[in-house]
């Protein structure tokens, strides 16, 4: 079923976490715009942007059309950490305010493509939500930290403007994994089993 059957509980969902967020369709003429730019710059083929990516400026989230109510869900928390993000970077005005400064850190520094640390950071501590809830849930560790490792080949790719070398990539996110997981169990009760980890 497409998201868009359920739209009003997830932009429900999404303005708990932020009262700006808008939770749009990535299929008007900007989207298409963005794309085809992407396209143009050989970053990615701009149907890879408008069907397989969730995008989000400012407190605006834009989700393919074509992705389920489950989808959405789950990429939603690695989004919404983006908007924290851009508001971050207004001094907790809002996200537009924040966009500036968040844009020229996520897209330039300190070299747009090759070593782009903000942009992985920013994408690092995105996912680093969406693993622990992962751990939470009690997903296996094996299964979280392949997961992760397939994450630093994405982000250190032409999807993501080649932001680092991969084997770079792959280490921070390995030793954020083993953290993520030291929290966890940090945080269960005493004399909880954690077998299936």
């Amino acid at each position: 079923m497409s998201w868009l059957n359920d739209r009003a509980r997830l932009q429900m969902m999404a303005s708990e976490a932020d009262i700006s967020v808008r939770l749009v369709e990535k299929n008007s003429l900007f989207w298409r715009l963005l794309a085809n730019i992407l396209q143009v710059l050989r970053i990615m083929k701009a149907n890879v942007f408008l069907d397989d990516f969730a995008t989000t400026i400012g407190p605006i989230i834009a989700f393919p059309s074509n992705w389920s109510t489950e989808t959405v869900e789950n990429v939603l928390t690695h989004e919404l950490v983006h908007v924290k993000q851009a508001r971050a970077c207004s001094f907790g005005l809002h996200p537009w305010i924040g966009l500036p400064i968040f844009a020229i850190a996520y897209l330039f520094l300190p070299i747009p493509f090759g070593l782009a640390y903000c942009r992985f950071h920013f994408e690092l501590e995105a996912e680093k939500v969406r693993w622990y809830k992962m751990f939470k849930e009690q997903t296996n560790f094996v299964v979280i930290d392949s997961i992760a490792k397939n994450w630093a080949k994405l982000v250190s790719s032409s999807s993501y403007g080649w932001s680092m070398p991969t084997k770079w990539a792959i280490e921070l996110t390995s030793e954020a994994i083993g953290k993520l997981f030291a929290r966890y169990l940090s945080e269960l009760p005493s004399g909880t089993s954690v077998e299936n980890q």
